[in-house]
């Protein structure tokens, strides 16, 4: 059995798998504010997923940035527990002697859209995934040596007023900037003017980063994507992700497999 993680800062999901390729069981709970109360619930589930099966790997992808060389969590925004401590601090000790790979969680979920996904024709993916904040990751050729490389798209492109894309985009600012939270009743005013905001954004990393798709994927553009789709420049190849919120376990999978082969 193998085992995949995707840890947001609103949610995190688990996923077990007999094949690499498809998910056998899965759960999503809300991401617990204290590490040891996270540590005790993934740990939970990934038990009760693999069903007392031997667990051969486990994929985990965390809303941050890591330090490869010494498995360490770096910085963490939404997440901050999380910062300066070892990659298995998320796992209780009776599993640590399982082979563990940690990731990115935007890196995660792109490179799944990247290799069967949304961006699966392309040779050249930028990934954005837009949720309480923005990440992202820049795949080429599939090349999965990819997902370990450090791009943060939300705190690469700075706008006029000193702010990032995310503080512009994510969907934590969103009620913030606009005053009113996403959803049927928010004016097309609204949406426009955030379309324009994010437009800005896609452009700067397209010219930095020369893609052939850009695909969207995160729980803010999975749920709102239809609102402000329209209002995207029509110059850029912009798709929607095509697993939606499975792109990170999904991805996890992915991965373990293709290491699996390496």
């Amino acid at each position: 059995m193998y085992v995949s993680i995707d840890m947001g800062g609103t949610y995190t999901r688990i996923a077990s798998s007999q094949d690499l390729h498809s998910i056998y069981k899965s759960i999503k709970f809300n991401t617990k504010k204290e590490l040891i109360d996270q540590k005790n619930t993934i740990s939970y589930y990934i038990k009760k997923l693999s069903e007392g099966e031997k667990i051969l790997a486990i994929c985990l992808g965390v809303p941050g940035t890591l330090d490869i060389k010494n498995k360490k969590y770096l910085k963490f925004k939404n997440y901050r527990v999380l910062e300066n401590t070892p990659f298995d601090s998320l796992i209780s000790d009776d599993l640590k002697n399982i082979p563990l790979t940690v990731v990115n969680d935007a890196h995660m979920a792109g490179y799944m859209e990247a290799v069967k996904g949304s961006g699966k024709e392309y040779e050249k993916v930028l990934y954005l995934s837009i949720g309480t904040g923005i990440g992202g990751i820049w795949v080429k050729n599939q090349n999965i040596d990819d997902i370990f490389l450090n791009f943060e798209p939300g705190h690469d492109c700075i706008f006029s007023d000193g702010l990032d894309f995310g503080e512009h985009c994510s969907g934590r600012e969103f009620k913030r900037i606009y005053g009113i939270g996403p959803n049927n009743d928010t004016p097309t005013e609204i949406w426009k003017s955030y379309a324009k905001e994010l437009s800005k954004g896609i452009s700067f990393l397209n010219n930095k980063y020369p893609s052939d798709v850009t695909v969207l994927g995160g729980g803010f553009s999975v749920n709102n994507y239809d609102y402000f789709k329209g209002f995207l420049p029509e110059n850029i190849n912009i798709k929607l992700a095509k697993y939606g919120d499975e792109s990170g376990i999904l991805g996890g999978l992915e991965i373990l497999f293709r290491k699996r082969l390496s």
